[in-house]
């Protein structure tokens, strides 16, 4: 029994160990085959980069040909300064030459041409073929350690097609072959290069050791054929010893532990073939999701993608229909075939600079269509990332927002009427006040005016007599001086109130100060009839661009509004409060009175159209709106109001803005 249990073992070693000799044998082999099989992809790099190497050096002599045919002469200096520039780039030609007409004995190079037969034949056959043509391997004995080299001759034709020469070529062996090679790992890997254009088989370059797998590629070049051939050391061979060493230790453990992995990866296989139908599945979905979403995104927004030159890649339906082009128009083309024409260069160089620092653009475009009108395209712009994190195009997704820049036309359009309107409606207040101011300087001029004209009529002054003379003259000058400076007054009241009613929109800039003068020359007499006393605090010293005549109608507003709450409350000691100061690009006026304040149910409704606290006769309630749209609108800034203790307070806040994006209506 335990004999028959010991040969059963010894069986099981053996079979063991067979099993194991085999694997590792059928391994070797497996790893000899793929190494044959890169060695034949290697090879087959080697010759490429050789053959390109070879046309990289004979296309020089296609230039210098080509100079030859260009100029109908060419002097020894040109040819050398040319040919000296292209073997700067071509370390492995040792020269280029003009070989005139063969002539016997013609020395070129040492070499003597003529006397050597094989030459002679691949002159002759680069004269009768009008190509290239190379020589078999030769010694050049021009350089330093006279290396291999060949020639390369190309035969140069006059206009009646008739011989004037050749142009040579020498090349290097070594050096061309190591520059074809030099991106190439060949540690272990060994070259051989053989001429067998004559139906012999000549050692041209390197060699390659026995018991070395090898593979040969052919190349063809310029009337000859190379065999380029790589070889790598047969890794079986040179194992063989370390195999009888190490199969009987490694051999056991490898047989149970195959068996082992076996299944192990049986299980693993299960559970991957589960696994890998879950991720297809996962992938068919997020597929169909991505395709629902990009369906999503054609039906609501305008589509195109560009490269980063600009030129259109691809446009949805959407973009097509709203351009009025065709698709063939547009794909192949630059974006500018829409472009508008109203956005300045600095707008699209603004985008772009935004693209390279942020990679992404936001903004409102102004687009034309194929039949020349405007559309507005509210766009995102961003650029898709290559793998090392570069643009390497643009995708701009945008919605037509064409009706809504109209709408947006016909507000700023209706808002100027009404401005207009409000402007109309306070020209009587305005009108009012001006009389108020002229009244007194018009009593003043008619005052003097009677008084000079009754001191004439009642011959008061003797003028006969120099004394008396003097006395009316000096009486005369003063009252003109007095009618002068009134009529100035007036004058300046007219300049005030035109300033107010400009109907241009040119932006000045100004300091605030100037402004709030401006509007209390024309309502100071008003307030002083009303006894309504003015209070100034000025901490501004900014200057900014503002529509001072529109600024000036915000103030004499609230300023207005603010007598009429004093008259209709009958307030006392009625004081209104002016403080100017600074913000960053910007500056802020509080207006405050001692009015009462304004109704905590009505003081959100103050800046609505049309509403008013007065009566029909005396307000129209579009004073305080278009004072929020001058503010905000056209400054950039904000108007609010708030009570305070006994009052009502007013803060206005301008800013610089750029005014080159308004609209002019």
């Amino acid at each position: 029994m335990n004999y028959l249990k010991l040969s059963s073992l010894y069986i099981q070693i053996i079979l063991i160990l067979f099993v194991t000799i085999s694997l590792f044998i059928f391994l070797n082999i497996y790893q000899n085959n793929e190494q044959r099989d890169t060695l034949k992809t290697n090879v087959k790099h080697y010759n490429d980069a050789i053959k390109r190497e070879l046309h990289l050096n004979i296309h020089t002599l296609y230039a210098i040909k080509s100079l030859y045919i260009v100029q109908d002469s060419v002097s020894e200096k040109e040819f050398n300064t040319f040919t000296q520039e292209i073997l700067k780039h071509h370390p492995s030609i040792q020269a280029l030459e003009w070989v005139p007409k063969i002539l016997e004995n013609e020395l070129v190079l040492g070499s003597d041409l003529a006397s050597s037969p094989s030459r002679v034949k691949t002159l002759l056959q680069a004269q009768k073929e009008e190509t290239t043509f190379a020589t078999s391997k030769l010694n050049l004995v021009q350089t330093r350690d006279k290396e291999d080299g060949f020639l390369v001759f190309l035969s140069l034709k006059n206009d009646v097609q008739n011989l004037d020469g050749f142009v040579l070529g020498v090349f290097k062996l070594k050096e061309l072959i190591s520059s074809a090679l030099q991106n190439y790992d060949l540690l272990d890997t060994q070259i051989q290069i053989d001429d067998i254009s004559d139906g012999t088989k000549s050692l041209y370059y390197g060699g390659i050791e026995k018991d070395f797998f090898v593979h040969s590629e052919i190349l063809q070049f310029s009337g000859r054929t190379w065999q380029v051939s790589g070889g790598i050391r047969n890794q079986y061979l040179s194992m063989k010893h370390f195999f009888a060493n190490s199969v009987l230790l490694y051999g056991l453990l490898l047989i149970f532990f195959v068996l082992y992995r076996n299944a192990k990866l049986r299980e693993n296989e299960l559970d991957l073939r589960g696994l890998n139908k879950t991720l297809k599945d996962k992938y068919n979905r997020i597929v169909k999701e991505l395709e629902d979403h990009k369906h999503a995104v054609d039906e609501h927004s305008i589509v195109v993608k560009t490269d980063l030159s600009g030129m259109i890649t691809y446009v949805n339906t959407m973009f097509i229909a709203r351009s009025g082009y065709l698709k063939e128009e547009l794909i192949g083309h630059n974006q500018s075939v829409v472009k508008s024409g109203i956005h300045p260069d600095s707008f699209f160089k603004e985008m772009y600079t935004s693209l390279e620092s942020r990679n992404i653009w936001h903004g409102e475009i102004c687009n034309m269509t194929k039949n020349g009108s405007l559309f507005w395209l509210e766009t995102t712009i961003v650029g898709l990332l290559d793998d090392e994190r570069k643009s390497k195009s643009y995708i701009a997704i945008s919605t037509d927002i064409t009706n809504i820049k109209e709408t947006e036309r016909n507000i700023r359009k209706k808002d100027r009427l009404l401005l207009e309107q409000s402007r109309l409606a306070q020209m009587g207040e305005l009108i009012s006040m001006i009389a108020h101011q002229w009244r007194q300087p018009l009593g003043a001029i008619s005052a003097t005016n009677i008084d000079l004209k009754m001191k004439m009529e009642l011959d008061i002054y003797d003028l006969n007599k120099e004394n008396d003379r003097e006395v009316c003259k000096n009486y005369l000058t003063k009252g003109l001086d007095q009618i002068e400076q009134l009529t100035t007054n007036l004058t300046t009241t007219i300049d005030d109130f035109k300033d107010f009613y400009k109907p241009n929109r040119i932006r000045n800039k100004v300091g605030i100060y100037q402004v709030i003068e401006k509007a209390k020359v024309i309502i100071s007499a008003s307030y002083k009839v009303d006894n309504i006393r003015i209070e100034e605090e000025y901490l501004s010293h900014n200057k900014i661009d503002m529509l001072d005549g529109e600024v000036m109608q915000v103030l004499l507003n609230i300023f207005k509004n603010a007598q009429d709450n004093f008259i209709s409350k009958n307030t006392k000691n009625r004081c209104l409060k002016i403080i100017t100061r600074d913000i960053d690009n910007g500056i802020v006026i509080s207006i405050s009175d001692n009015g009462g304040g304004i109704n905590d149910s009505i003081i959100d409704k103050i800046f609505d159209p049309y509403f008013s606290t007065k009566n029909i006769k005396n307000g129209t309630g579009l004073g305080l709106y278009m004072s929020k749209v001058i503010v905000e609108d056209h400054h950039w800034g904000s108007l609010d109001v708030n009570n305070i203790e006994n009052g009502v307070k007013f803060t206005i806040k301008l800013k610089e803005g750029d005014s080159s994006s308004e609209e002019n209506i």
